[in-house]
Protein backbone atom coordinates (compact mmCIF):
# COMPACT_ATOMS: atom_id res chain seq x y z
CA UNK A 1 0.00 0.00 0.00
CA UNK A 2 2.76 2.43 0.97
CA UNK A 3 4.73 1.75 -2.20
CA UNK A 4 1.64 2.19 -4.39
CA UNK A 5 0.82 5.49 -2.67
CA UNK A 6 4.34 6.90 -2.92
CA UNK A 7 4.89 5.90 -6.56
CA UNK A 8 4.54 9.33 -8.14
CA UNK A 9 4.28 9.26 -11.94
CA UNK A 10 6.39 11.27 -14.29
CA UNK A 11 4.43 13.77 -16.35
CA UNK A 12 4.70 11.78 -19.56
CA UNK A 13 3.41 8.56 -17.97
CA UNK A 14 0.44 9.82 -15.95
CA UNK A 15 -2.17 9.41 -18.69
CA UNK A 16 -5.88 10.12 -18.35
CA UNK A 17 -7.69 7.93 -15.84
CA UNK A 18 -10.90 7.51 -17.82
CA UNK A 19 -8.95 6.31 -20.85
CA UNK A 20 -8.37 3.18 -18.76
CA UNK A 21 -11.93 2.78 -17.44
CA UNK A 22 -15.01 1.39 -19.15
CA UNK A 23 -18.46 -0.12 -18.60
CA UNK A 24 -20.14 0.08 -15.21
CA UNK A 25 -16.98 1.31 -13.52
CA UNK A 26 -17.18 4.41 -15.70
CA UNK A 27 -20.95 4.89 -15.78
CA UNK A 28 -21.80 4.05 -12.15
CA UNK A 29 -18.67 5.16 -10.32
CA UNK A 30 -17.22 7.82 -12.62
CA UNK A 31 -14.08 5.73 -13.04
CA UNK A 32 -13.32 5.64 -9.29
CA UNK A 33 -11.98 2.13 -8.64
CA UNK A 34 -11.92 2.47 -4.86
CA UNK A 35 -15.62 3.38 -4.77
CA UNK A 36 -16.33 0.20 -6.76
CA UNK A 37 -14.24 -1.91 -4.35
CA UNK A 38 -16.10 -0.51 -1.33
CA UNK A 39 -19.40 -1.19 -3.08
CA UNK A 40 -18.32 -4.80 -3.68
CA UNK A 41 -17.65 -5.22 0.05
CA UNK A 42 -21.04 -3.71 0.91
CA UNK A 43 -22.81 -6.03 -1.53
CA UNK A 44 -21.03 -9.03 -0.04
CA UNK A 45 -22.12 -8.18 3.48
CA UNK A 46 -25.68 -7.30 2.47
CA UNK A 47 -25.89 -10.69 0.79
CA UNK A 48 -24.51 -12.31 3.95
CA UNK A 49 -27.11 -10.55 6.09
CA UNK A 50 -29.90 -11.64 3.76
CA UNK A 51 -28.87 -15.27 4.36
CA UNK A 52 -27.90 -15.17 8.03
CA UNK A 53 -30.72 -13.09 9.52
CA UNK A 54 -33.43 -15.62 8.56
CA UNK A 55 -31.14 -18.45 9.68
CA UNK A 56 -30.63 -17.00 13.15
CA UNK A 57 -34.27 -15.91 13.36
CA UNK A 58 -35.63 -19.41 12.78
CA UNK A 59 -32.88 -21.44 14.47
CA UNK A 60 -33.57 -22.75 17.94
CA UNK A 61 -30.23 -23.25 19.70
CA UNK A 62 -31.82 -24.68 22.82
CA UNK A 63 -33.02 -27.68 20.77
CA UNK A 64 -29.63 -28.37 19.19
CA UNK A 65 -27.42 -30.94 20.85
CA UNK A 66 -23.82 -29.89 20.13
CA UNK A 67 -21.65 -32.61 18.65
CA UNK A 68 -18.64 -33.70 20.64
CA UNK A 69 -15.61 -35.76 19.71
CA UNK A 70 -15.90 -35.15 15.96
CA UNK A 71 -13.64 -32.09 15.66
CA UNK A 72 -10.39 -33.25 14.04
CA UNK A 73 -9.09 -30.02 12.45
CA UNK A 74 -5.85 -28.64 13.84
CA UNK A 75 -7.32 -25.15 14.10
CA UNK A 76 -10.54 -23.69 15.45
CA UNK A 77 -12.06 -20.26 15.13
CA UNK A 78 -13.77 -17.73 17.33
CA UNK A 79 -17.32 -18.20 16.09
CA UNK A 80 -19.08 -20.41 18.54
CA UNK A 81 -20.00 -22.36 20.48
CA UNK A 82 -19.47 -24.95 17.75
CA UNK A 83 -22.69 -26.55 16.43
CA UNK A 84 -24.70 -24.21 18.66
CA UNK A 85 -27.25 -23.20 16.02
CA UNK A 86 -27.20 -26.35 13.91
CA UNK A 87 -26.24 -29.99 14.23
CA UNK A 88 -24.52 -29.91 10.83
CA UNK A 89 -22.92 -26.43 10.78
CA UNK A 90 -20.25 -25.70 13.36
CA UNK A 91 -19.81 -22.06 12.30
CA UNK A 92 -22.71 -20.94 10.07
CA UNK A 93 -21.53 -17.35 9.48
CA UNK A 94 -18.07 -18.50 8.41
CA UNK A 95 -19.63 -21.12 6.13
CA UNK A 96 -21.79 -18.53 4.38
CA UNK A 97 -19.03 -15.95 3.97
CA UNK A 98 -16.63 -18.60 2.62
CA UNK A 99 -19.03 -19.56 -0.14
CA UNK A 100 -20.40 -16.09 -0.91
CA UNK A 101 -17.01 -14.34 -0.99
CA UNK A 102 -14.67 -16.80 -2.72
CA UNK A 103 -16.96 -18.46 -5.25
CA UNK A 104 -17.87 -15.21 -7.09
CA UNK A 105 -14.17 -14.67 -7.84
CA UNK A 106 -14.07 -18.05 -9.58
CA UNK A 107 -17.42 -17.63 -11.32
CA UNK A 108 -16.60 -14.18 -12.74
CA UNK A 109 -13.21 -15.43 -13.92
CA UNK A 110 -14.30 -18.79 -15.35
CA UNK A 111 -17.88 -18.20 -16.51
CA UNK A 112 -18.54 -14.47 -16.17
CA UNK A 113 -17.46 -11.34 -18.04
CA UNK A 114 -13.77 -11.80 -17.18
CA UNK A 115 -13.51 -15.32 -18.62
CA UNK A 116 -12.21 -14.23 -22.06
CA UNK A 117 -9.75 -11.62 -20.85
CA UNK A 118 -7.09 -14.13 -19.83
CA UNK A 119 -7.16 -15.60 -23.35
CA UNK A 120 -7.79 -19.06 -21.90
CA UNK A 121 -4.26 -19.34 -20.47
CA UNK A 122 -3.98 -22.12 -17.92
CA UNK A 123 -2.24 -19.90 -15.36
CA UNK A 124 -5.36 -17.77 -15.01
CA UNK A 125 -7.81 -20.67 -15.24
CA UNK A 126 -5.91 -22.42 -12.43
CA UNK A 127 -5.89 -19.22 -10.34
CA UNK A 128 -9.64 -18.64 -10.68
CA UNK A 129 -10.43 -22.32 -10.27
CA UNK A 130 -8.33 -22.66 -7.13
CA UNK A 131 -10.20 -19.70 -5.62
CA UNK A 132 -13.46 -21.55 -6.21
CA UNK A 133 -12.07 -24.66 -4.51
CA UNK A 134 -10.93 -22.48 -1.59
CA UNK A 135 -14.53 -21.31 -1.18
CA UNK A 136 -15.90 -24.85 -1.15
CA UNK A 137 -13.10 -26.18 1.08
CA UNK A 138 -13.33 -23.28 3.51
CA UNK A 139 -17.08 -23.73 3.76
CA UNK A 140 -16.61 -27.44 4.45
CA UNK A 141 -13.99 -26.71 7.12
CA UNK A 142 -16.18 -24.22 8.96
CA UNK A 143 -19.16 -26.53 8.66
CA UNK A 144 -17.47 -29.64 10.03
CA UNK A 145 -14.12 -28.67 11.63
CA UNK A 146 -12.85 -31.86 10.02
CA UNK A 147 -9.20 -32.50 9.13
CA UNK A 148 -9.99 -33.58 5.57
CA UNK A 149 -12.09 -30.45 5.03
CA UNK A 150 -9.21 -28.41 6.45
CA UNK A 151 -6.96 -29.85 3.75
CA UNK A 152 -9.60 -28.93 1.18
CA UNK A 153 -9.29 -25.34 2.35
CA UNK A 154 -5.56 -24.98 2.91
CA UNK A 155 -4.13 -26.91 -0.05
CA UNK A 156 -6.00 -24.74 -2.61
CA UNK A 157 -4.75 -21.68 -0.73
CA UNK A 158 -1.21 -22.94 -1.27
CA UNK A 159 -1.97 -23.60 -4.94
CA UNK A 160 -3.34 -20.09 -5.47
CA UNK A 161 -0.30 -18.51 -3.81
CA UNK A 162 2.04 -20.75 -5.84
CA UNK A 163 0.34 -19.81 -9.12
CA UNK A 164 0.51 -16.09 -8.32
CA UNK A 165 4.22 -16.42 -7.53
CA UNK A 166 4.75 -18.38 -10.77
CA UNK A 167 3.06 -15.68 -12.86
CA UNK A 168 5.28 -12.97 -11.36
CA UNK A 169 8.44 -15.03 -11.87
CA UNK A 170 7.49 -15.81 -15.48
CA UNK A 171 6.80 -12.13 -16.23
CA UNK A 172 10.17 -11.20 -14.76
CA UNK A 173 12.06 -13.87 -16.74
CA UNK A 174 10.41 -12.92 -20.04
CA UNK A 175 11.26 -9.26 -19.51
CA UNK A 176 14.90 -10.24 -18.89
CA UNK A 177 14.94 -12.31 -22.07
CA UNK A 178 15.47 -15.57 -20.15
CA UNK A 179 13.14 -17.59 -22.34
CA UNK A 180 14.70 -20.97 -21.60
CA UNK A 181 14.23 -20.42 -17.89
CA UNK A 182 10.66 -19.33 -18.57
CA UNK A 183 10.00 -22.54 -20.52
CA UNK A 184 11.30 -24.70 -17.65
CA UNK A 185 9.51 -22.72 -14.93
CA UNK A 186 6.14 -24.57 -15.21
CA UNK A 187 7.86 -27.89 -14.54
CA UNK A 188 9.76 -26.46 -11.59
CA UNK A 189 6.52 -25.00 -10.24
CA UNK A 190 4.75 -28.36 -10.62
CA UNK A 191 7.58 -30.10 -8.77
CA UNK A 192 7.56 -27.56 -5.94
CA UNK A 193 3.79 -27.83 -5.67
CA UNK A 194 3.97 -31.63 -5.45
CA UNK A 195 6.63 -31.45 -2.73
CA UNK A 196 4.58 -28.90 -0.81
CA UNK A 197 1.51 -31.13 -1.04
CA UNK A 198 3.44 -34.07 0.40
CA UNK A 199 4.94 -31.83 3.09
CA UNK A 200 1.47 -30.59 4.00
CA UNK A 201 0.02 -34.09 4.25
CA UNK A 202 2.91 -35.15 6.46
CA UNK A 203 2.65 -32.16 8.79
CA UNK A 204 -1.08 -31.43 8.66
CA UNK A 205 -1.35 -31.23 12.44
CA UNK A 206 1.16 -28.35 12.52
CA UNK A 207 -0.70 -25.26 11.32
CA UNK A 208 2.48 -23.16 11.61
CA UNK A 209 4.19 -24.99 8.72
CA UNK A 210 1.25 -24.31 6.41
CA UNK A 211 1.05 -20.65 7.51
CA UNK A 212 4.78 -20.07 6.94
CA UNK A 213 4.70 -21.72 3.50
CA UNK A 214 1.64 -19.74 2.44
CA UNK A 215 3.16 -16.46 3.63
CA UNK A 216 6.42 -17.22 1.79
CA UNK A 217 4.67 -17.74 -1.57
CA UNK A 218 2.37 -14.79 -1.05
CA UNK A 219 5.34 -12.51 -0.41
CA UNK A 220 6.53 -13.01 -4.02
CA UNK A 221 3.63 -11.23 -5.80
CA UNK A 222 3.41 -8.64 -3.02
CA UNK A 223 7.11 -7.81 -3.42
CA UNK A 224 6.89 -7.89 -7.22
CA UNK A 225 4.03 -5.43 -7.51
CA UNK A 226 5.47 -3.19 -4.80
CA UNK A 227 8.62 -2.99 -6.91
CA UNK A 228 6.54 -2.55 -10.06
CA UNK A 229 4.69 0.45 -8.62
CA UNK A 230 8.05 2.02 -7.75
CA UNK A 231 9.34 1.40 -11.33
CA UNK A 232 12.06 -0.95 -10.10
CA UNK A 233 10.81 -3.70 -12.41
CA UNK A 234 8.83 -3.54 -15.63
CA UNK A 235 7.00 -5.86 -18.00
CA UNK A 236 8.07 -4.31 -21.32
CA UNK A 237 10.74 -1.89 -22.53
CA UNK A 238 8.44 0.78 -23.99
CA UNK A 239 7.78 3.15 -21.11
CA UNK A 240 5.46 5.32 -23.19
CA UNK A 241 3.05 2.37 -23.32
CA UNK A 242 3.74 0.89 -19.89
CA UNK A 243 3.88 4.15 -17.92
CA UNK A 244 0.18 5.09 -18.13
CA UNK A 245 -0.86 1.46 -17.59
CA UNK A 246 1.39 1.25 -14.53
CA UNK A 247 -0.11 4.40 -13.05
CA UNK A 248 -3.76 4.15 -14.11
CA UNK A 249 -4.31 0.37 -13.86
CA UNK A 250 -1.64 -1.51 -11.89
CA UNK A 251 -1.09 1.12 -9.20
CA UNK A 252 -4.78 1.51 -8.17
CA UNK A 253 -5.27 -2.26 -8.32
CA UNK A 254 -2.19 -2.68 -6.10
CA UNK A 255 -3.51 -0.10 -3.65
CA UNK A 256 -6.82 -1.94 -3.44
CA UNK A 257 -5.34 -5.42 -3.10
CA UNK A 258 -2.74 -4.27 -0.56
CA UNK A 259 -5.38 -2.58 1.60
CA UNK A 260 -7.71 -5.60 1.32
CA UNK A 261 -4.94 -8.03 2.25
CA UNK A 262 -3.81 -5.86 5.16
CA UNK A 263 -7.33 -5.54 6.56
CA UNK A 264 -7.96 -9.25 6.21
CA UNK A 265 -4.63 -10.17 7.81
CA UNK A 266 -5.11 -7.81 10.74
CA UNK A 267 -8.61 -9.15 11.38
CA UNK A 268 -7.35 -12.75 11.25
CA UNK A 269 -4.52 -11.97 13.69
CA UNK A 270 -6.90 -10.19 16.10
CA UNK A 271 -9.36 -13.07 15.97
CA UNK A 272 -6.85 -15.86 16.49
CA UNK A 273 -4.62 -13.98 18.93
CA UNK A 274 -7.25 -12.53 21.24
CA UNK A 275 -10.24 -14.86 20.95
CA UNK A 276 -9.83 -16.39 24.40
CA UNK A 277 -9.20 -13.03 26.05
CA UNK A 278 -12.28 -11.44 24.49
CA UNK A 279 -14.72 -14.38 24.66
CA UNK A 280 -13.69 -16.19 27.83
CA UNK A 281 -12.27 -13.36 29.93
CA UNK A 282 -14.28 -10.48 28.39
CA UNK A 283 -11.37 -8.03 28.44
CA UNK A 284 -13.37 -5.57 26.31
CA UNK A 285 -16.69 -6.14 28.04
CA UNK A 286 -19.57 -8.44 27.22
CA UNK A 287 -21.50 -6.29 24.73
CA UNK A 288 -20.06 -5.47 21.29
CA UNK A 289 -16.61 -7.13 21.51
CA UNK A 290 -17.73 -10.80 21.67
CA UNK A 291 -20.08 -10.18 18.72
CA UNK A 292 -17.27 -8.64 16.65
CA UNK A 293 -14.85 -11.45 17.46
CA UNK A 294 -17.38 -14.22 16.85
CA UNK A 295 -19.07 -13.01 13.69
CA UNK A 296 -17.16 -10.17 12.02
CA UNK A 297 -13.39 -10.60 12.14
CA UNK A 298 -13.16 -13.90 10.26
CA UNK A 299 -15.77 -12.70 7.78
CA UNK A 300 -13.52 -9.69 7.09
CA UNK A 301 -10.60 -12.08 6.57
CA UNK A 302 -12.66 -13.91 3.93
CA UNK A 303 -13.70 -10.63 2.28
CA UNK A 304 -10.21 -9.11 2.32
CA UNK A 305 -8.42 -12.15 0.92
CA UNK A 306 -11.07 -12.79 -1.74
CA UNK A 307 -10.86 -9.20 -2.96
CA UNK A 308 -7.05 -9.20 -2.82
CA UNK A 309 -6.92 -12.40 -4.90
CA UNK A 310 -9.29 -10.98 -7.52
CA UNK A 311 -7.30 -7.75 -7.84
CA UNK A 312 -3.98 -9.59 -7.89
CA UNK A 313 -5.14 -11.78 -10.78
CA UNK A 314 -6.19 -8.64 -12.67
CA UNK A 315 -2.73 -7.18 -12.14
CA UNK A 316 -1.13 -10.35 -13.48
CA UNK A 317 -3.42 -10.37 -16.52
CA UNK A 318 -2.49 -6.72 -17.17
CA UNK A 319 1.28 -7.27 -17.19
CA UNK A 320 0.85 -10.47 -19.19
CA UNK A 321 -1.22 -8.57 -21.75
CA UNK A 322 1.53 -5.99 -22.22
CA UNK A 323 4.05 -8.72 -22.99
CA UNK A 324 1.69 -10.58 -25.32
CA UNK A 325 0.22 -7.54 -27.08
CA UNK A 326 -3.43 -8.03 -26.13
CA UNK A 327 -4.26 -4.33 -26.35
CA UNK A 328 -4.95 -1.49 -23.93
CA UNK A 329 -6.35 -2.66 -20.57
CA UNK A 330 -9.44 -0.98 -19.18
CA UNK A 331 -10.93 -1.57 -15.75
CA UNK A 332 -14.59 -2.53 -15.52
CA UNK A 333 -16.89 -3.69 -12.71
CA UNK A 334 -19.45 -6.49 -12.51
CA UNK A 335 -19.87 -7.04 -8.79
CA UNK A 336 -16.06 -7.20 -8.64
CA UNK A 337 -13.46 -5.16 -10.57
CA UNK A 338 -11.87 -6.83 -13.59
CA UNK A 339 -9.74 -5.84 -16.57
CA UNK A 340 -10.86 -5.81 -20.21
CA UNK A 341 -9.01 -5.44 -23.52
CA UNK A 342 -9.81 -4.11 -27.00
CA UNK A 343 -12.84 -2.19 -25.78
CA UNK A 344 -14.41 0.16 -28.31
CA UNK A 345 -14.33 3.85 -27.43
CA UNK A 346 -16.85 4.68 -24.71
Amino acid sequence: VCNALTAKPRKEEAGERNDYRTGLLLSLFGGHLYAAIVTSFLLWFLLTLSVMLPFFWFSQPEEVKPRTGNVTASINFCEGPDFHHSEVLAEPVNVVTSVLFYLPVALIGLLGPACKEGRGELRFLFSYGSMGIVGIGSGALHASLDAVAQAGDELPMLYVATMLAYCCADTFLIKKGMLRASAVLPWITALITSVNTLLYVGSRDDFGIFAATFALYLSVPVFYFSSYCLRRVSAISDDTVEGPIRYQVVRPLSWGLGASLAIGGICWALEMGMCSAVINYQQFGDDWAPFVWRYMLHSLWHAGTAMAAMLMIQNLITVRAMQMGWGRPKLDWCGLPYVRFNVKAD
